[in-house]
């Protein structure tokens, strides 16, 4: 570690995050499954490629330094298992490609825009995926990544309750009907003034305006 005022930094290229990450590589593709990796880090990215390549792992780099025709002839290349991991910037890739053919997606970081991760997320967590995706948020316990996380959610469930009108994707429950109804024998309370129904004052508002009651 280095010493004196400043940053400390590691005397070694190895993080939590790229240790991590390269594990969750291996234990995919120990399994046969193809392994998408997305970072908002072009450093980031370039150090999980340059150590698959030393393993000798097929792997492609897609972000912001590849142009976007190589991009799109080497995405074809990994839906078509030519390729075994796929390192791509978030911003590179986050619209117009779709990973279907994958069903394992590493976050080592998160965007500090909320539709990039987003976006990214959906390239790879497809409606036509035909396997259950998984997917790897690699947080570290009290650093940037627990904020950027919690926000990431907080926006994602104030998102689901704008457009669908409700805070947690989980099905309702069933109503129990009887319970519903003891509930409501139990807050009835009868002296609270209602709004008067007799046949005299129907026909006041009737008459006044135009209201009609079937």
């Amino acid at each position: 570690v280095t010493l004196g005022k400043g940053p400390r930094r590691s005397w070694t290229e190895w993080t939590p995050k790229l240790f991590a990450t390269l594990q969750i590589v291996r234990e995919c593709l120990s399994n046969g499954n193809q392994v998408v990796i997305g970072s908002p880090f072009r450093d980031f990215s370039h150090a999980i490629y340059s150590k698959l390549e030393e393993a000798e792992v097929s792997a492609v780099l897609l972000d912001g330094d590849t142009s976007p025709e190589q991009r799109g002839l080497l995405a074809e290349e990994f839906k078509q298992h030519k390729h075994a991991v796929l390192i791509a910037g978030l911003k590179a890739m986050g619209e117009g490609h779709s990973f279907e053919n994958c069903s394992h997606l590493v976050l080592p970081a998160l965007s500090y825009a909320y539709d990039e991760n987003e976006q990214f997320i959906h390239r790879v967590w497809r409606i036509n995926s035909p396997k259950p995706v998984t997917i790897y948020p690699i947080i570290l316990e009290g650093s940037i990544d627990q904020n950027l996380h919690d926000i990431f959610t907080e926006k994602g469930e104030s998102s689901n309750l704008a457009i669908d009108g409700r805070l947690f994707a989980d099905p309702d429950p069933d109503i129990n009907m009887e319970w519903l109804l003891s509930e409501a024998i139990r807050i009835f309370k009868p002296g609270i003034q209602s709004i008067d129904r007799s046949e005299e004052h129907t026909s006041e508002l009737q008459s006044r305006f135009g209201i009609s009651y079937a």
